[in-house]
């Protein structure tokens, strides 16, 4: 769908019949995930219909919290960003309960601006600065205080008070590194490490196309590897990460 293929041109590159595509297809449209738009102008023949994901379709919520900032974005099933708002302010001091408010404030003006153009949104998607295991449970935020054992999504789909159908929460660089995979604009990239360079210093890691999140979720905590045995504190409690040598305010 991405390519704007027809019935028949995706019958001709999966290998199904033409009557098996156009009956899924028929689904996809009932559901809303998909539509069919006007052939092209100029074509020799009788010009199929080509298909497409369709923008006014189920949208997704997404969520940062971050060290100095929340954000609060609705995208589409094209994945054009359609609505987005960001709210600055230091965070590592603050409660966590206050700073759920904060993004479910941020993230029900961007749900309230899509809904009034029609979109619906169906799941909530939510990236923290720290490490999230495989059930989305923030175990550790070394600059955010006291947000051991919270889950983020749920706490603010409880905030939202509105039905999702999917929650889901992971480490923010995790998500960037899944971004750039999906939507980088490079097919052949299938083995990166993403590093995500703000106040903290985070790591994403795909290999084989798939990001690796270690035994228990918790890799790619680049920021807190020890460049500087007798460097400085660092938030975590150790000294010399790198964090505490290559992070926004180490550098400015």
């Amino acid at each position: 769908t991405s390519q704007n293929l027809s019935r028949a041109q995706l019958a001709a590159s999966t290998g199904l019949t033409k009557a098996t595509v156009s009956t899924l297809v028929d689904v996809l449209m009932d559901a809303g995930l998909v539509v069919e738009r006007d052939p092209e102008r100029g074509l020799i023949g009788r010009p199929g219909s080509p298909l497409g994901l369709n923008p006014q379709g189920p949208a997704g919520l997404g969520v940062e919290i971050n060290v100095d900032y929340v954000s609060a974005c609705v995208i589409d099933l094209t994945g054009a960003v359609r609505y987005k708002t960001t709210l600055a302010g230091d965070n590592r001091l603050v409660a966590p309960e206050v700073v759920l408010q904060k993004a479910g404030d941020a993230a029900r003006g961007v749900w309230n601006q899509a809904a009034g153009s029609g979109l619906v949104v169906s799941g909530l998607g939510v990236g923290v600065p720290g490490l999230v295991d495989f059930d989305g449970v923030l175990h550790r935020a070394p600059n955010l205080r006291d947000w051991e054992g919270i889950g983020a999504a749920e706490h603010l789909c409880k905030l939202l008070g509105r039905p999702l159908r999917s929650l889901y929460c992971d480490n923010e660089a995790n998500l960037a590194a899944l971004g750039e995979l999906w939507f980088g604009g490079n097919k052949d990239l299938q083995d990166f490490v993403f590093v995500s360079g703000e106040i903290g210093v985070g790591a994403g890691i795909v290999i084989g196309g798939e990001l690796f999140r270690g035994v228990r979720g918790l890799g790619g905590e680049l920021g807190h590897v020890t460049v500087e045995p007798l460097g400085l504190s660092c938030s975590c409690g150790s000294k010399g990460c790198l964090e505490s040598v290559a992070g926004q305010e180490a550098l400015f």
